[in-house]
């Protein structure tokens, strides 16, 4: 097969699409595919201020998590976020 005719093959295949898993912040379900994701990233898309904390809720305990950090998304994840000391609600 030359480069030309592997291309042609490239794009006629079919991609694979992704599976999306549900996670919450909040009462608000959000869909992604599953992998790790920057906590400013998840942020931004549940429209959660920058200056706000953000939490994972796993077992009843509170998990918080900094802006920079990244976070594993598999499905079923809850998040909450709530406003930092000295922060305006």
């Amino acid at each position: 097969m030359n480069q030309l005719e592997k291309k042609v093959c490239e794009i006629k295949s079919p991609r694979k699409i992704e599976e999306l898993v549900e996670f919450s912040v909040g009462e608000k379900k959000f869909y992604l595919p599953q992998g790790f994701y920057l906590v400013r990233d998840l942020k931004h898309l549940a429209g959660v201020p920058e200056c706000h904390l953000f939490a994972e809720i796993r077992d009843g305990k509170v998990d918080e998590k900094p802006s920079d950090d990244a976070t594993h998304i598999c499905g079923g994840e809850k998040f909450c976020s709530y406003p930092g000391k000295g922060d305006a609600s």
